[in-house]
């Protein structure tokens, strides 16, 4: 699972991700990679420096355990949002972003 692969993302909960909505423009992207769909969100920001900075989100949704095995939840409740860090999958979703306009 290339999703699989992020574990020093930072997570955000719903409340964080709205009001980082409200401050940077985020252009959301359906995504498939591999056999997943992913929901990506896509945006620059400025650094200290006040260098133009990528910002890659994804949303996910929280797991369930059910018979030995995780399952994404299907519920709006269950969302959660997650910075990630500079990798492939970001460059990956930032390529493809770039390419849709």
């Amino acid at each position: 699972d290339v999703l699989g692969d992020n574990v020093n993302g930072i997570l955000l909960d719903k409340g964080a991700f709205k009001k980082l909505k409200s401050e940077v423009v985020l252009k959301r992207h359906a995504i498939k990679m591999g056999e997943n769909q992913a929901v990506m969100f896509v945006g620059k920001y400025p650094d200290v420096g006040g260098k133009e900075r990528d910002l890659v989100i994804r949303e996910g949704h929280i797991g369930q355990w059910h018979d030995e095995g995780a399952y994404p939840s299907e519920e709006e409740a269950d969302l959660f949002y997650e910075v990630l860090p500079r990798s492939r999958v970001s460059n990956q979703v930032l390529e493809i972003a770039r390419r849709s306009g």
